[in-house]
């Protein structure tokens, strides 16, 4: 079980090990559909925290996650929006319609990302 889920391309953060790491949209997706599918089935537990970056490299960005997320009712704890990209205030304003979300700067980075 994870309590902490991160999608983002290149940080890793100084956490406990409850952490599961997406390094794309897609995969970001992907996990978060078969979560939403374990919710509805009443056997999945809530997400405690979504940390979302918004440049995921290589052309790829955070807002098909944001279209999903918004488009279903996924039991989520806290979104923070993690970016460094001044752009992001318009999803932290979408997520804030369905999702306890917040933008903050950056968590403290593990050893290999410093």
């Amino acid at each position: 079980m994870y309590d902490i889920v991160v999608i983002d391309d290149e940080r890793t953060f100084a956490g406990n090990g409850s952490e599961i790491y997406f390094r794309n949209s897609s995969d970001g997706i992907t996990f978060l559909a078969k979560k939403l599918i374990d919710q509805k089935m009443h056997y999945g537990e809530p997400i405690q925290e979504l940390w979302l970056d918004h440049d995921l490299g290589e052309g790829d960005d955070i807002c098909v996650v944001v279209d999903f997320l918004v488009l279903v009712d996924l039991e989520i704890e806290r979104i923070y929006v993690h970016s460094q990209n001044p752009t992001t205030d318009w999803i932290v304003k979408v997520l804030q319609s369905k999702y306890n979300t917040s933008r903050i700067p950056l968590p403290i980075l593990s050893e290999d990302d410093k």
